[in-house]
């Protein structure tokens, strides 16, 4: 183990130790003193030297961190090695720091500009727990000596892991200096809105009322409030009234998260300008829904009167089953006889998928559901959505699915092959699989693989990455798991199904657990917060992953879609690069307002935070190239041009060259700064997130897009990724 230690391994065989005991480091170095000076000034040569293997100066500081507790001696070049190029030598030095006990939270703290995996985050928060009772004891008595070699980043990281309301003015001292980075804000944000109370969360709603804020500011401070005000029934002090012109903000987030925080803020005064913007006939499509929902958070007859009435008279589809969702949280009953009719209001329009969530969050949901349709007749695509969603829940509903099934005529469930069947499949998928259709069919809408499962971490993340399923998984494994999503679930993806004491239902995958609070995340990618002491019962559910997902797909196309699938990892076009690359993207639709905002400014407008414009997910392909065939076409005076936007987030400053090849046919902007993109464009950013914002003119482009991070990039900097 220590072999290229030289000394060491001498030391080893004149000890008995097994070199192969990955624990013998350890063992060695609190057990053996004699020799500890001469093992010591070697592996201060190797921790502390340019030239060895990550791995090698990672163990040689582990061993240093065991030895300074015997020789009560800490190399000062240690501190360089919390900014190694290896995020295990970072690791490795961030707890070999952290057991001198005392002034260790600088030195350890400088690892956070860097990029951070799982584990090194986990070191830094253990190092800033570690400290937590001489900060809070510190913090109580108004000790400000101990912020004393942290930036501002840095306080905020160590405050927010303690999970204490002690911390409560050094955040609110770290927001009024304006100071934070956006992602910092945001954390800053949701530590107040969590652990603040009434007064302090008055603060916090002043700056989102401040002119001076910016939308994306008042937007995350907002939403904090709303968030703090549904789990801990807590609301800022003072008049609330004065939240009613953010309705009418130029930011669609800021409206959204105004009108939430007015419904659960129980703001009777402001009934009138929510119902007239739940009924408007030019409120956007995503703001109706908030507005409904606000409705319903509102509470009493007068609420339950006007969603009911929405259901008839809202005009399109989408609108009437918003309105059904928000009465279903209301008043479930009401909901529940008004199903079958506002459905056959439009067979085969709007996806009542939002309305059966809304039931099914409910105990006593699946039983209303049930009895409202039994009987009735649906159209194929709602019973279709229907079964889907309940697939997706994790929850076992047999009598609601033949119910479903009976009034949509459907007869199709999981499909469950013969070995001989299987095998059969398989050689078609080697014989005639085509793998560049099969990513075609993957990336269809209707079946919903990117809302679920990320690939090179763009896409959702209720189910595994699939970047290397090919290279990990066998080809009747793949079919198999397309086919009956439950006879295989891979492990640590099992939903559960939660039950509180309050009756309600809530399904999705365990992310984590502490004593306060379970944390799952259910089948459209948001996290859920349950509080342990509310739970009743929980219980393993199904896979998410809906059964029946293949129900529409042709022999051909499923053929396609495993040799797809079994490709992802292997080598060739399929295993996806390892260079940063521009995976997700956000799309502009094309709603009429777009076009008339874009219309009558200029293009550019849409590199702003436009209430206009509604942005949707976009993904690059494996080969992390976004297809224009997939992007929507807005035509803007003659011109035919589609617009898309990506994030840069870069940890430390520096020159971010962006590799776009080919750039004819396109205009850029870096937030709404314009920008000429070349071949490759160098960029001097600062700390932080970065919008790049790119319309194409399909009039003289066809080639897809595709940006990475040149090599010629000095600042840590990476594209962002998730849904």
């Amino acid at each position: 183990y220590l072999g290229a230690i030289g000394e060491g391994e001498r030391l080893y065989a004149d000890q008995g130790v097994d070199q192969g005991d990955p624990f013998a480091p350890a063992f060695l170095a609190v057990t053996i003193r004699r020799p500890l000076e001469r093992l010591e000034a070697r592996l201060r040569e190797l921790a502390e030297e340019d030239g060895y293997t990550p791995d090698a100066a990672a163990d040689a500081i582990r061993v240093r961190a065991y030895l300074d507790d015997v020789l009560v001696r800490v190399p000062a070049t240690l501190a360089a090695r919390v900014r190694d190029p290896h995020p295990r030598v970072r690791l490795e030095a961030v707890r070999a720091i952290a057991r001198r006990g005392r002034d260790v939270l600088p030195l350890a703290m400088a690892a956070l500009p860097m990029d951070r995996d799982t584990p090194l985050d986990y070191a830094l928060w253990l190092t800033a727990w570690e400290q937590r009772s001489t900060w809070l004891d510190g913090l109580k008595n108004g000790n400000n000596r101990l912020h004393e070699g942290l930036d501002d980043a840095g306080r905020l990281f160590v405050l927010s892991s303690f999970r204490n309301a002690a911390v409560v003015p050094a955040v609110l001292e770290l927001l009024g200096r304006g100071e934070l980075s956006d992602s910092d804000r945001n954390r800053a944000v949701s530590l107040l809105a969590d652990l603040g109370g009434p007064g302090q969360l008055r603060i916090a709603l002043d700056m989102a009322l401040d002119t001076k804020t910016p939308d994306a500011q008042a937007a995350n401070l907002l939403d904090a409030l709303a968030r703090t005000a549904a789990t801990r029934r807590v609301k800022p002090s003072g008049s609330l009234d004065g939240i009613k012109p953010l309705f009418a903000s130029d930011s669609l987030a800021v409206q959204q998260a105004a009108v939430r925080c007015a419904g659960l803020w129980k703001l009777e005064s402001l009934r009138p300008t929510l119902a007239s913007l739940a009924a408007g006939t030019e409120t956007s499509e995503d703001l109706r829904g908030t507005a409904l929902n606000g409705l319903s958070a509102l509470g009493g007859d007068a609420s339950r009167k006007q969603l009911a009435q929405l259901t008839e008279k809202l005009p399109t589809p989408r609108a009437r089953l918003q309105a059904l969702a928000a009465l279903v949280t209301l008043d479930p009953n009401a909901a529940a006889g008004l199903m079958s009719a506002v459905l056959a209001k439009s067979p085969n329009r709007g996806d009542p998928s939002g309305v059966v969530e809304a039931f099914l969050a409910r105990k006593d949901g699946p039983g209303l559901l049930s009895k409202s349709l039994s009987g009735k007749t649906l159209a194929a695509d709602h019973a279709k959505l229907i079964l889907r969603t309940i697939d997706a829940s994790g929850r076992k509903l047999p009598k609601l699915v033949t119910v479903i099934r009976t009034a949509g005529k459907l007869t199709a469930g999981p499909t469950r092959l013969t070995v001989e069947q299987m095998r059969t499949l398989v050689a078609e998928v080697g014989n005639r699989g085509n793998a560049q259709r099969g990513e075609a069919i993957y990336r269809r809408k209707q079946l919903g693989c990117l809302a679920c499962h990320a690939i090179g971490g763009a896409g959702g993340r209720v189910g595994p990455d699939l970047v290397s399923l090919g290279a990990s998984a066998p080809v009747d494994y793949i079919a198999n798991s397309l086919l009956d999503p439950n006879s295989k679930v891979k492990e640590n993806y099992h939903s559960l199904v939660v039950v509180t004491k309050q009756g309600k239902v809530v399904t999705g995958i365990k992310l984590r657990q502490t004593n306060n609070e379970l944390v799952l995340r259910d089948a459209n990618d948001r996290e859920i917060s349950v509080p342990r002491k509310s739970i009743e019962e929980q219980v393993v559910g199904t896979s998410l992953m809906p059964a029946g997902l293949t129900e529409n797909v042709t022999r051909a196309e499923l053929i396609d879609l495993v040799r797809f699938l079994s490709s992802l990892g292997k080598p060739g076009p399929y295993a996806a690069s390892r260079k940063p690359t521009a995976r997700r993207w956000r799309v502009l639709a094309d709603p009429q307002p777009a076009r008339v905002r874009l219309g009558r400014t200029r293009v550019g407008q849409a590199a702003s935070d436009d209430a206009a414009f509604t942005w949707t997910p976009g993904y690059a392909t494996v080969g992390g190239t976004l297809p224009l065939e997939d992007l929507p076409q807005l035509t803007i005076r003659n011109r035919r041009v589609s617009i898309v936007r990506c994030e840069i987030e870069v940890i430390a400053a520096g020159n971010v060259a962006i590799a776009v090849g080919d750039s004819t046919g396109l205009d850029a902007w870096i937030g709404t700064r314009p920008l000429k993109l070349e071949q490759v464009t160098t960029l001097d950013l600062a700390k932080g997130r970065h919008r790049l914002t790119i319309t194409v003119d399909r009039g003289s482009r066809t080639r897809p897009l595709g940006l990475t991070i040149d090599e010629a990039t000095t600042a840590n900097a990476r594209f962002v990724t998730g849904k």
